[in-house]
């Protein structure tokens, strides 16, 4: 594992390709065999396939891919997730979507993304207000 500071530049490093939808760069950032386990769906390995579902959610959703924190009542946002930085994406004052990372020598070779309504209660507060 990666020290939170290098864990940190490294994922930050994959957020703005995400945002900028540059794929050679997300590329160098995820190792060779990476994988992303996508809740509810399975697992996502090797680094183009992981590198194609990243664009692609960053993609399918708006704020994903600007600098603005917020597009129209659409967010994402740089989060704490388990202690590390992560991704939350939310929509209507809801957490949709929480993404945590793992680095192993200057390279993610692990994503978790978690989208389970029951996993993400503890995201939103009662009252819905983020």
């Amino acid at each position: 594992m990666q020290t939170g500071k290098s864990h940190d530049a490294v994922v930050r490093a994959l957020i703005a390709a995400c945002r900028h939808g540059d794929p050679r760069s997300l590329r160098r950032l995820l190792a060779d065999g990476v994988t992303a386990v996508v809740d509810g769906k399975g697992e996502v390995t090797g680094r183009e396939e992981v590198a194609q579902l990243l664009l692609g959610a960053s993609a399918a959703h708006p704020a994903a891919n600007t600098s603005e924190k917020s597009v129209s009542e659409e967010s994402v946002s740089e989060e704490s997730v388990n202690g590390r930085v992560g991704l939350a994406f939310r929509s209507a004052g809801h957490v949709r979507g929480v993404v945590s990372f793992a680095v192993e020598d200057g390279a993610i070779d692990r994503v978790w993304i978690v989208s389970t309504a029951d996993k993400l209660r503890h995201w939103t507060p009662p009252n819905g207000n983020p």
